[in-house]
């Protein structure tokens, strides 16, 4: 029985604050009106971009996809779909599960962990290391009901110009 009396004796503040909190916790959510909870309560960074009204922000990320040399999607948000496009190598066609609109922006880059090496680099004294160098164009389409419909072309050059078969992640940004 002491050792019970000594536990509470010990831990009797804590025991009172945790009951505090669950009671305001349980008040606020019970007797707070609606809409009372305004700026000033709110965090920095507790409200993420996919609760605001997009017509009050500048952009977000609504589609993502990494792409490899093949046209095979890696991995990607936004429900892409990726084809090859069989009028050049280096020619690929994402396909997006939400709709564009026009004043959406579509960035695409070279990754270089889904590209075959284009050149080698010589280093002195070492033997010369296989290296990814190029460029990717893209744009999006956002009208018609074709296969282009809600689509982006991606299409992706060596350093000399030339399309050629690369890996690439694209991003649309609306």
């Amino acid at each position: 029985m002491n050792r019970i009396l000594d536990h509470l004796r010990g831990n009797l503040v804590g025991y009172i604050a945790l009951v505090m909190a669950v009671g305001g916790t349980s008040y606020a959510a019970t007797q707070l009106p609606s809409n009372s909870v305004g700026a000033r309560q709110i965090r920095n960074h507790a409200i993420t971009p996919t609760k605001f009204n997009p017509k009050y922000i500048n952009g977000s990320v609504r589609g993502w996809a990494v792409v490899d040399s093949t046209g095979r999607l890696i991995r990607g948000g936004g429900g892409p779909r990726s084809v090859e496009e069989t009028v050049a190598p280096g020619n690929y066609i994402v396909r997006w599960g939400f709709k564009l609109h026009r004043d959406c922006a579509t960035v695409a880059t070279i990754d270089q962990d889904h590209s075959r090496p284009t050149e080698n680099i010589p280093i002195p004294g070492n033997p010369s290391v296989p290296y990814v160098a190029g460029y990717a164009v893209a744009e999006s389409f956002t009208n018609g009901n074709g296969p282009n419909h809600n689509s982006s072309s991606v299409n992706t050059f060596n350093q000399q110009g030339q399309l050629t078969p690369l890996g690439f992640s694209v991003t649309v940004v609306c």
